[in-house]
């Protein structure tokens, strides 16, 4: 058994969690969903400020792509597809509860298209195989990624709120979430700061903005809540159509 993330064989042992020793990532082992993603899951979210929210990642997606083609990976309730396509996105989605909210749903398996915009807002936690988005990742101009990161004091304390056995798979540390945009073939733009972690291809030119949004770099922010950060990464492989 390797890390997921950087292959790593050297592994600490916390009954069925898993800590890699190199970049401190975190793992359910065996990755075994028990969670039931239907209908009553979904309606979950409604309880949540996710139009809200929505506004604000729009807001942040801006500074980076104006418009395009746009992907949203583990949309839930639909909150942030509404709010892409009312601020002029072509906007789709992918998930795996199948209950109807009015979303474009893209088959993640069968697709080979590009995307202007691919979003992953806190769903790479419940992603037992990183490979499909691997190949997504590559075939975007932009990819913009939220997840929790992991306190210190976890796992041997799970009295954290993001400990979910048999939902979230995967808990990443500022390090681990560094890795997974490397190895979809993202270079290192900025270093880790805060809870936010930047990249581009390595030769790559910065997204164009509109005129008075923030840039790349001062536009990444860290949302702090009372237990860890989450940290967004701007993937920007530069726009090769690949």
């Amino acid at each position: 058994m390797t890390c997921p993330i950087c292959q790593s064989p050297v592994l600490e042992s916390f009954d069925d969690l898993r800590r890699c020793a190199r970049c401190a990532h975190v793992f359910q082992h065996p990755p075994v969903v028990t969670a039931r993603y239907d209908a009553a899951y979904v309606a979950t979210y409604d309880r949540y400020p996710s139009d809200r929210m929505s506004l604000l990642r729009v807001g942040f997606l801006k500074a980076f792509a104006p418009s395009g083609r746009l992907l949203d990976i583990g949309y839930g309730n639909g909150a942030f597809i509404r709010e892409a396509e009312a601020a002029g996105f072509e906007a789709f989605g992918f998930d795996v509860h199948g209950v109807p909210r009015g979303v474009r749903e893209i088959d993640l398996a069968r697709d080979r298209s590009t995307w202007d915009v691919v979003t992953c807002f806190d769903s790479l936690e419940h992603v037992a195989d990183f490979a499909p988005l691997r190949s997504l990742w590559r075939r975007a101009r932009l990819a913009l990624v939220s997840a929790p990161l992991t306190p210190s004091r976890f796992p041997s304390d799970r009295g954290w709120k993001h400990y979910k056995a048999g939902e979230h798979l995967h808990y990443f540390s500022p390090a681990s979430l560094a890795r997974r945009g490397k190895s979809a073939e993202f270079g290192h733009r900025r270093r880790q700061k805060r809870g936010a972690v930047a990249f581009d291809r390595p030769g790559s030119q910065d997204v164009q903005r509109d005129p008075g949004t923030p840039c790349p770099g001062r536009g990444i922010r860290s949302f702090r809540g009372s237990a860890a950060p989450a940290a967004y990464l701007h993937l920007a492989p530069g726009g090769e159509g690949r």
